[in-house]
């Protein structure tokens, strides 16, 4: 059954983006991101289980100039911001987004606590990103793209996990978890994450008419009641046309216009060091569940990429190390992503 879903996700993927417009500059248009995690796709029902992910990201010429000052913060060694020029810094976009996750043990039958096993939690976050891309003209300068969020949200009950969860399992017939009762008490939540990534070496290497292969490496921190870690990873993509939006589809340089057809594949893998995982640890301010959670975490990414005029979609499997101390083997899942310029 999960071949099949893998497979109607694949093509109704390429069918959507046979509809697309045929072109359009990727900077001069509203952006909208659409993120579907499930790990029924790929693997089993536990663990994180399914993630939602919304954003709208604007265009260039939409940025105010107070927030082109702001971007001091990402780059405030750039010249063009230092001097308080807001008008030089033209390379600032910025997103809000809504995100929903959840969060369960294995045993779905099982009413009482399970101590051996994660919390049952539930997330409901808004999020504000403002971000950099500096795509330098300079071939012997290595492009990035810089970014700064602002995660402001609720765990516990106030996330309605356990209802939304109940209906979709309703839906496609699925077995009920029931052990809600036991998840993570309501606690407000606050991330900052702060992200730099690199197109290595800058431009990709050509290994034939069209084909090409190209690097992207990534840094990312955060810090929060949610999650506070580090995450240095790398990412290798090959194949035909490779889009310049440094592996994450959500903001693309001037020169990636979306125009043409584009497929490639990628594989890449992340080394997380976590202080602090909420859905681990339990509650910041007052006593629950919690697992003796590891401190590394190591998650390896493959899948997909395909691209036709204003439309993008990546399909992603992650593989994730154990995460907490006697649980009972790896996690996968899936994710499919979509990307419209309009």
């Amino acid at each position: 059954m999960r071949v099949r879903s893998l497979r109607s996700i694949l093509i109704l993927s390429f069918s959507l983006g046979t509809l697309a417009p045929a072109s359009v500059w990727a900077n001069d248009s509203w952006r909208v991101v659409f993120n579907i995690d499930n790990d029924f796709i790929v693997g089993e029902d536990r663990h994180y289980t399914n993630g939602l992910f919304l954003e709208v990201i604007a265009p260039q010429d939409r940025v105010p100039n107070w927030m082109r000052r702001a971007a001091w913060i990402l780059s405030p060694l750039d010249p063009a911001v230092a001097d308080g020029d807001a008008s030089a810094a033209t390379d600032v976009r910025w997103g809000v987004a809504l995100g929903h996750e959840i969060y369960t043990p294995e045993n779905s039958a099982l009413r009482s606590l399970d101590l051996a096993d994660r919390p049952y939690a539930g997330y409901f976050y808004a999020r504000f990103e403002l971000a950099r891309d500096r795509h330098r003209e300079e071939v012997e300068k290595i492009p990035y793209v810089d970014s700064l969020e602002i995660d402001v949200g609720v765990v516990g009950p106030a996330a309605f996990a356990r209802q939304s969860q109940g209906l979709i399992h309703e839906i496609t017939n699925s077995p009920k978890f029931e052990g809600w009762d036991n998840q993570l008490r309501n606690e407000p939540a606050l991330t900052l994450r702060r992200s730099r990534y690199w197109r290595l070496p800058g431009e990709p290497i050509e290994l034939g008419e069209g084909i090409a292969v190209d690097l992207i490496g990534s840094v990312i921190a955060e810090l929060g009641n949610v999650k506070t870690a580090g995450t240095g990873g790398l990412l290798l993509r090959a194949g035909w046309r490779l889009p310049a939006d440094f592996g994450r589809g959500r903001f693309a340089p001037r020169d990636d216009a979306g125009t043409g057809f584009r497929l490639y594949a990628f594989a890449g893998a992340e080394f997380s060091a976590v202080v602090r995982n909420i859905f681990l640890d339990g509650n910041t301010f007052r006593d629950s569940h919690e697992v003796d959670k590891r401190t590394a975490v190591i998650r390896t990414p493959f899948g997909l990429g395909f691209v036709n005029g204003r439309f993008r979609s990546l399909l992603s499997v992650i593989w994730s190390s154990k995460e907490f101390e006697g649980q009972d083997g790896e996690d996968l899942y899936g994710r499919w992503s979509i990307i419209i310029d309009y």
